[in-house]
């Protein structure tokens, strides 16, 4: 399962500092990361991806996919608000005027040396599976297989629509 931490998520890092996430940023040349406050009252701080170990005690691994891009995966389920639609998934975008069905062919977050546009869906519609297309998360309309609350799942992954990605 692939996922991002969201505000509020309890991350360790890999020298074992505890610390709650108050959002994503990716202005840092250095990859995405999200800005943490340790202890209560303690200044925020920086803390990358690729620094995170678990996310509400949950071992993660920040691996490359086999497109190059980087995500964190882990074994199983992590119970969420909203699921992220994962590779493989059904959704329904609106893409300018016209709502289409798509499915996702990978997750992508960062590329260096670009301002952030938010996490990025390469997708495909069915039967053409070489003619991809990029979504964000904030064209989403559906997402088959789940209960789709768009304006939810939108304040929820808020910080990874490229809108509000400090």
């Amino acid at each position: 399962m692939i996922i991002v931490p969201v505000s509020g998520d309890k991350i360790k890092t890999s020298d074992g500092l505890p610390a709650k996430v108050l959002s994503y940023s990716n202005l840092k040349p250095e990859g995405p990361a999200v800005l943490v406050q340790g202890s209560e009252g303690s200044p925020s701080e920086t803390v990358f991806f690729q620094d995170i170990v678990k996310i509400n005690d949950q071992k993660v691994r920040y691996v490359k996919n086999a497109d190059g891009y980087k995500v964190f995966e882990i074994d199983g389920v992590m119970t969420r608000t909203f699921q992220l639609p994962q590779p493989g998934d059904s959704v329904r975008a609106d893409n300018g005027d016209i709502s289409r069905e798509y499915e996702i062919k990978r997750i992508k977050l960062h590329v260096k040396d670009q301002q952030t546009r938010g996490l990025m869906l390469d997708v495909f519609q069915p039967g053409t599976e070489d003619l991809t297309e990029e979504i964000t998360l904030d064209q989403i309309t559906d997402v088959d297989h789940s209960l789709f609350n768009r304006s939810k799942f939108i304040a929820y992954y808020a910080d990874y629509t490229g809108k509000a990605a400090a």
